[in-house]
């Protein structure tokens, strides 16, 4: 994924399902088949096809499990699966290597969940991340801040309250309350 990045290649995507590498590219045919081409000598292999695969883009976790959304620096996304792994033990991953997002679900019985996340939120916030947790039974959802911290939540109070001074759009559904 690295040499990826670094490289002048232009993919739309560049997505780890846990197994494999799979980097999408965009562009007139000619366009494509070279950076395919150029993809394949720097990995050493590869397939190329026309088609995505049918999981591009999908979520790793099922109904009832605890899913969290884990955003990272890109040069830390190594030790940031590394870190997920370790706190969530038996997950499913995807990685958006291009966006510095990771995604893992993890059933919701197998882990302690609220000190679980926060241990995995102090990890991440070395890599200048953060951790939310996107879906979790409600029992679970309500014992812990889906948000954890956030980063200029004084300048977003801020703003809502000079367009919404009542506090009638939308309140509490955000973080801190907003």
């Amino acid at each position: 994924m690295r040499d990826v990045l670094r490289s002048p290649l232009e993919p739309v995507a560049i997505e780890w399902d846990d197994v494999q590498l799979h980097v999408v590219f965009e562009s007139v045919e000619a366009a494509v088949d070279a950076q395919s081409a150029a993809l394949v000598s720097l990995a050493g292999s590869g397939d190329v096809s026309e088609a995505l695969p049918p999981d591009l883009g999908a979520r790793p976790w099922q109904p009832g499990d605890v899913a969290v959304k884990v955003t990272h620096r890109l040069s830390a996304l190594s030790a940031v699966l590394d870190d997920v792994r370790r706190h969530l033990p038996g997950c499913r991953v995807t990685a958006h290597a291009g966006s510095g997002v990771v995604h893992a679900g993890v059933s919701a019985g197998a882990i302690d969940v609220a000190p679980t996340v926060e241990r995995l939120r102090a990890d991440i916030a070395a890599y200048g991340g953060s951790v939310v947790v996107v879906d979790a039974p409600d029992d679970i959802k309500s014992s812990l801040d889906v948000w954890g911290p956030v980063r200029g939540l004084d300048v977003m109070l801020r703003v809502k309250d000079q367009f919404d001074r009542d506090g009638r759009m939308s309140p509490g559904r955000f973080v801190g309350g907003i």
